[in-house]
């Protein structure tokens, strides 16, 4: 598997963001030769900005549209209480929204994607790429701009 491994102070990685807590990316510390502690962050095969758990739930609502908690479940095969608790994130994080409505005779929570995967895509590179430029600028701001000559 190829790494891509970047390096960035304690204190760039001081805030928790969804793509620091993806378990495809390991954060890591290290010690460098001036003995300034680093962290050292590695990309797995695939980078995403959701958790295993909340992408499978994420594809199926983008999929099938608005369901209740038991159907995610069953169709995914994954326990009711684990993604009760997920969806419960995604509503806090702002990626999926919640309305009660009658299903079957009985008032229900039904959740509905509210960011598409495009959408989620960019909000996670921009993130991404933000953080990069505001902690090393001219730096990543030259390293695209040589990119963007070699194409």
């Amino acid at each position: 598997m190829d790494e891509m491994i970047f390096r960035f102070p304690i204190s760039v990685l001081s805030q928790k963001t969804a793509w620091q807590r993806s378990p495809n990316i390991f954060i890591t510390s290290d010690v460098n030769f001036d003995m300034v502690k680093v962290e050292r962050v590695e990309f797995d095969e695939k980078i995403s900005p959701l958790s295993p758990l909340e992408e499978k739930i994420m594809e199926f609502l983008w999929k099938h549209g608005p369901s209740h908690v038991a159907l995610i479940a069953e169709e995914i095969d994954a326990s009711l209480s684990s993604v009760a608790a997920t969806l419960d994130r995604l509503v806090k994080n702002g990626l999926v929204e919640r309305k009660q409505e009658k299903i079957d005779g009985r008032r229900k929570f039904v959740f509905y994607p509210v960011v598409s995967r495009n959408e989620l895509e960019r909000r996670f590179v921009e993130n991404v790429l933000d953080r990069l430029v505001e902690n090393f600028g001219e730096v990543v701001v030259e390293y695209f701009h040589r990119k963007g000559i070699r194409k």
